[in-house]
């Protein structure tokens, strides 16, 4: 194989790893994360009305509802 050849390669190999590296960029923002907010779910996924979460409980389906 010529030299020409395996440039034109390697250049058309780059190109397409630039444009699939720049398709992949994120393109949304995340805020970042409140302190004040992660305790308070914390405490409130921690308190006894919610059952220990177990299997088919009703702290269950309060800690679902508190996550969503």
């Amino acid at each position: 194989m010529s030299l020409h050849k395996v440039s034109v390669r390697l250049i058309t190999l780059a190109l397409f790893l630039s444009f699939a590296l720049l398709a992949a960029a994120p393109t949304a923002t995340i805020p970042p994360a409140d302190p004040e907010r992660y305790l308070n779910d914390i405490k409130t996924l921690t308190q006894p009305k919610m059952e220990g979460r177990g299997e088919g409980t009703k702290g269950l389906a309060r800690a679902e509802h508190v996550i969503a």
